[in-house]
């Protein structure tokens, strides 16, 4: 009920940014449909819309207001998203998705311990419990998307 409330949160919160570095987390990204096809969800569709147009340094109009990004000094680097139980990364428009398995896969504690080297555009998930560590390349503010 509150999604377009919410898009224009995050684009208002975008033209604000003033960190070289931005992460996006949601719940939900995307969900499959019977098929088992990844259907991106709509708010996620819109929030993956407005970062590319943060980090191409472009106007976008959401829900009849125009967000001019031009002045952006930083990047949106990735997406972190939960919900669908599962490993996954996918970069379906230049931004990183990184899902993240649940807490209790298989009856094990499983998280992901992070870091980011911002200076080469890598995220490090090293894996407790059940799972691989992952190595994620991600977005810097030098990468301006084209």
């Amino acid at each position: 009920a509150y999604r377009w409330e919410q898009v224009e949160w995050f684009a208002d919160e975008l033209q604000n940014v003033i960190s070289p570095h931005v992460a996006v987390l949601i719940h939900i990204y995307a969900n499959y449909n019977v098929d088992g096809e990844m259907i991106i969800q709509p708010l996620a569709e819109n929030l993956m819309n407005l970062s590319m147009t943060y980090n191409r340094r472009e106007r976008i109009a959401i829900s009849e207001k125009t967000y001019d990004f031009s002045n952006a000094s930083g990047a949106v680097a990735f997406f972190l998203c939960g919900h669908n139980h599962e490993d996954y990364v996918v970069n379906p428009a230049g931004i990183p998705v990184i899902c993240t398995a649940d807490f209790k896969k298989r009856s094990i504690c499983t998280y992901d311990v992070c870091t980011v080297n911002w200076e080469i555009g890598k995220m490090y998930m090293d894996r407790v419990g059940y799972g691989d560590d992952r190595e994620v390349d991600i977005v810097i503010a030098d990468d301006h998307i084209q």
